[in-house]
């Protein structure tokens, strides 16, 4: 056994050290003169029996200051340090409640996002690139004009006979048709070499309350799909004689997904003109003539023309038509010029204010669907439409060519 005192060993574990060593290894009787001196102070020579009995005496009182030791200690701190575990515990219960929340909103976000995806995937399969057309159009745009050809409502799905309007997927087909036609009419008439089209949403008839149901004549999903056919083949058409560049509102109110009998913007984010609108960019990837710009973080549009500044929704979420362009442009910190909306589906041009160098307008598309027997039945039927809009710098909306569908 080492005699020898360590570095960093205080004097009384250094005694202990021996004391309970040499008792165990009963190596007294061959070193009892060194250890004698050693435990007892030098001059103090005992023999290897007095040393083993005052060792036994010495591992007794050891013993016993170790034992009061520790019963002081839990005597005197014992209630801190229950205090600071307690303590301790229930800050790893608030950063373990901390995680958990934190979890559960992305898992919450995951979930929106991945239903997307997976209802996005179902229809992904059916989508094949279309072909670019070859071009026909001779114009090069000159100027300080720009054009929009606005529509909104086509209620893709829906079938109804009304008073003065009939309405199912054939003769949807037929109005976008007579649409193409008329707006190739326009751009030769105006020369123009760039349009902007707007659709205003409710591109579907969807599930909005139980008369839907008896109004669609096949099921949303769908109808989801061959309105984005619809429409893609119809861009891709146009843009035969015009650049393109396609803006579709992403939320509205039939498109919206009610599930599990929610109330009507309650899961606003589940709504299938996100899904149109992705289609469409798809299979239109391959036309250099037509931009798609998606949108999916927000219900509304921001696009300028002429150097004004547009916003542009749905229209469900107004309360208040004659405000709105002042309620956005408030919260949103940003001055616009025009706000252009459907839900409506009757065509209004509102004047709601003045800019520097033109009227600040609130514009309301007409809709594809036209009157229904609701329509009638509150007396606010209207003819289906579509609308061109002229806009010039320094001027403002400067003409609007009507173009009627039925």
């Amino acid at each position: 056994m080492d005699l020898i005192r360590q570095e960093n060993e205080t004097e009384f574990d250094f005694i202990k050290r021996i004391v309970y060593g040499k008792l165990v290894d009963k190596t007294i009787t061959a070193e009892y003169e060194d250890l004698s001196e050693i435990v007892f102070g030098d001059g103090n020579c005992y023999n290897s029996s007095e040393v083993r009995k005052r060792f036994y005496g010495i591992k007794r009182l050891l013993d016993v200051h170790e034992e009061e030791k520790i019963e002081a200690i839990i005597e005197v701190t014992g209630s801190d340090v229950m205090d600071e575990l307690d303590l301790k515990i229930q800050e790893l219960d608030k950063s373990r409640k901390k995680l958990q929340a934190t979890k559960l909103e992305y898992n919450r976000n995951l979930r929106v996002d991945s239903r997307f995806e997976l209802l996005y995937e179902n229809v992904r399969d059916a989508i094949e690139t279309i072909t670019v057309p070859a071009f026909e159009g001779s114009f090069f745009q000159t100027g300080n004009k720009e054009y929009l050809l606005n529509f909104s409502d086509i209620h893709y799905g829906s079938n109804f006979k009304s008073e003065n309007n009939e309405y199912s997927r054939d003769i949807c087909k037929q109005r976008f048709e007579l649409l193409l036609s008329k707006t190739i009419k326009i751009i030769e008439k105006e020369e123009i070499s760039k349009l902007h089209v707007l659709n205003c949403a409710d591109s579907i008839q969807g599930l909005l309350r139980i008369s839907d149901v008896r109004m669609n004549d096949i099921p949303i999903v769908e109808a989801t799909i061959e309105v984005s056919k619809l429409l893609a083949n119809w861009l891709n058409e146009l843009s035969k004689y015009v650049k393109i560049v396609y803006h579709h509102v992403p939320n509205a109110n039939h498109s919206q997904l009610r599930l599990l009998n929610t109330k009507a913007s309650e899961m606003a984010a589940e709504d299938l003109e996100k899904i149109i609108v992705n289609y469409i960019h798809d299979v239109l990837i391959n036309n250099p003539r037509i931009e798609v710009p998606v949108v999916m973080d927000r219900e509304y549009l921001n696009f300028s023309l002429c150097g004004y500044n547009f916003i542009s929704l749905h229209g469900h979420q107004i309360r208040s038509i004659q405000n709105a362009i002042k309620d956005f442009s408030q919260l949103h910190r940003t001055w616009y010029d025009f706000l252009i909306m459907g839900h409506f589906h009757g065509g209004q041009e509102m004047n709601v204010g003045e800019g520097f160098s033109n009227n600040t307008e609130i514009l309301i598309a007409p809709s594809i669907v036209g009157s229904c027997p609701y329509a009638d039945s509150i007396l606010k039927g209207a003819k289906s439409m579509a609308k061109l809009y002229v806009f010039e710098e320094g001027q403002g909306h400067s003409k609007t060519y009507n173009l009627l569908l039925n």
